[in-house]
């Protein structure tokens, strides 16, 4: 298990009205798994604020706006 703990700022943290917020989640978890599970805890509004959708040249993306740190 892997214990990580999220800082959230301005719209994000509005949602969630926790900061820190701390999560333990199994080995191996990806980030996108992740992000999708704390998409779920805070529903669409919060991942609205998270991702970054779009198309480039014709092609559809979604890219995640958060910081990582190892501390």
């Amino acid at each position: 298990m892997l214990t990580i703990t999220c800082k959230y700022f301005t719209t994000v943290l509005n949602i969630t009205n926790k900061d820190p917020e701390t999560f333990t989640i199994p080995a191996g978890t990806t980030v996108e798994a992740f992000i999708e599970m704390v998409i779920k805890k805070y529903g669409a509004k919060f991942g609205a604020q998270v991702y970054a959708e779009g198309t480039l040249d014709g092609k559809p993306y979604k890219t995640p706006n958060i910081y990582l740190n190892k501390s």
